[in-house]
């Protein structure tokens, strides 16, 4: 029973999240009759739990990952391609409607790509809606562990070389321990908004807390 209470807790939220994503959509499709979105980091399966939602909507949605996303798509609307999230130089300035971003910048590295990012994301794209977990949200999301991500990192390090945590497995050593804690670093209101400086931050809340920052351009 909790377990599936889980799952409808977890899916209402990702509605109501793409809630947010579908709003714009349709604001840039009311706009100028069509909307072209560069997914960036994304996969298609995301987009294929919204598909009844989209359907009939004149949109080209590019799928853009540096794992190999070239492979055809049940709907034809979708097409994939290799992309780098910190170098986006294969498209042109606002050559996208819409650049969509979920819980991937905070994987791409430090501040400096991060930025990277980010300034490709605002130059591809004349609206965007980029979405990361909150640093000062209690449970990381990536380890499932309460503050983990407060520890200093070479703490978190040893603690992966002791056992499993979240969807990292045991380290083998204390080299890949460290590869494992440098894959995800959470942003907090700051960092955010001075990533995005012309974008409105909203707060995604779970029990009162803000659980993750979503950065809109509309």
């Amino acid at each position: 029973m909790q377990r599936d209470g889980q799952k409808a807790y977890t899916s209402s939220f990702r509605l109501k999240r793409f809630a947010m994503v579908k709003s714009i959509i349709d604001a840039i499709i009311a706009r100028k009759g069509s909307c072209r979105i560069i997914d960036v980091g994304g996969e298609f399966n995301y987009w294929k739990q919204y598909l009844d939602q989209l359907e009939g909507l004149p949109i080209e949605v590019v799928i853009g990952n540096i794992d190999d996303r070239s492979v055809p798509f049940s709907d034809p609307r979708f097409t994939g391609c290799y992309a780098n999230a910190c170098d986006l130089s294969f498209a042109a300035d606002e050559s996208f409607d819409l650049a969509h971003s979920n819980s991937v910048i905070e994987h791409v590295g430090r501040w400096k790509q991060m930025k990277q990012m980010a300034n490709e994301i605002s130059r591809v794209a004349v609206s965007y809606y980029v979405q990361t977990p909150y640093y000062w949200f209690p449970m990381e999301p990536h380890y499932r562990t309460i503050g983990y991500h407060w520890l200093p990192e070479s703490w978190r390090a040893r603690l992966l070389t002791m056992r499993p945590m979240g969807y990292f497995p045991k380290a083998v050593d204390f080299n890949q321990a460290m590869e494992y804690v440098n894959d995800s670093i959470l942003l907090d209101r700051l960092q955010m908004q001075t990533l995005f400086p012309d974008a409105e931050l909203k707060d995604e809340r779970v029990f009162g807390l803000t659980k993750s920052l979503i950065a809109i351009r509309r």
